[in-house]
């Protein structure tokens, strides 16, 4: 069993990065992720074969791929990533019909030359979070879906580890041991996951907790939870998760009765999270709803605007 080290806080401040003008402002199209050095939109999500997007930190498009699962209904694509060698990996579940009935959970990775496709669908676990790892291994967080209501008795995990042939590897975090009262049936894809080099996170946002596993090739941590930014059950909605290569941990969350959105930073050593000032886009305007995208673990990208995706990197 691998140890989990304590990381301290290395970065006081966050500093601008640059900016990419992108457009991602397409039908159908869900919040983008920035995974692997792009940002990922997806269109026509929701039908039998979504598309999807990628576009760079210079604002360059490259060309589109549509993703569809032989012999199923609509695809709802839950959440995608892409990996440091072009694999892309999604999640989400079949729509048989409008209604939802018959929905069945997948997870796919597509290969860079976009041929054989590999998909599992490990019933009744729907991931609805997903991240490759820097050592292709891919993490996912979801729950048991049983007639269409997440199945919070189940002693399965939540967190789960696939190796690149789509074998699950590792299961952690039962079900069971989360805050079972969620405020709709599908209560457990209000969290975000982010992994870095050698740790993967998962912050809760019903319970409002976060959770931290440390990975060493076959050697994983026992899991370490640490409080969250508010109180169990509180309406307050984590929006976007990055773990740097340092170790920081940055949350970004929505709070449904006061403004603006805030920025939060993992302190460790106390057990708490420390907010921190908002960015100012390059505008010169405060980014009242900071949106963390993504990272690549020396940057974090953020929602910067319907055209904008601005970068921060850890200042002094």
């Amino acid at each position: 069993m691998l140890a989990s080290p304590v990381y301290p806080l290395h970065a006081q401040t966050l500093v601008p990065a640059g900016e990419a003008r992108v457009e991602y402002g397409y039908a159908g199209t869900r919040v983008p992720i920035w995974s692997g050095g792009v940002l990922l939109p997806i269109q026509n999500n929701g039908s039998q074969s979504p598309v999807i997007h990628f576009i760079d930190d210079t604002g360059k498009e490259g060309e589109p791929f549509t993703f569809s699962i032989p012999g199923t209904g609509n695809i709802m694509i839950a959440d995608v990533s892409r990996g440091p060698d072009g694999t892309y990996a999604l999640c989400g579940w079949t729509l048989y019909d409008r209604e939802g009935r018959g929905r069945d959970g997948f997870i796919s990775w597509i290969p860079p030359s976009r041929r054989d496709v590999t998909t599992v669908w490990p019933y009744p676990y729907h991931a609805q979070q997903i991240a490759i790892a820097p050592d292709g291994t891919t993490w996912t967080q979801g729950s048991d879906i049983v007639y269409g209501a997440d199945w919070t008795g189940s002693q399965n995990g939540v967190i789960r580890r696939f190796d690149k042939s789509g074998k699950q590897i590792g299961s952690w975090i039962p079900r069971n041991s989360i805050l079972r009262e969620v405020p709709d049936s599908f209560g457990l894809s209000q969290g975000k996951l982010a992994v870095n080099k050698d740790r993967a996170g998962w912050y809760a946002s019903v319970a409002h907790m976060y959770f931290e596993l440390t990975f060493d090739g076959d050697k994983i941590s026992k899991p370490v939870s640490y409080p969250g930014i508010a109180p169990p059950k509180d309406d307050t909605l984590a929006t976007g998760l990055a773990i740097m290569d340092t170790g920081d941990v940055y949350l970004t969350v929505y709070r449904y009765t006061a403004e603006p959105d805030l920025m939060y930073r993992l302190d460790r050593t106390n057990s708490s999270w420390v907010a921190l000032p908002n960015p100012v886009n390059p505008d010169g305007k405060l980014n009242s709803q900071p949106l963390i995208l993504g990272g690549d673990g020396k940057r974090l990208a953020l929602f910067g605007g319907p055209e904008s995706v601005i970068f921060l990197k850890p200042g002094d």
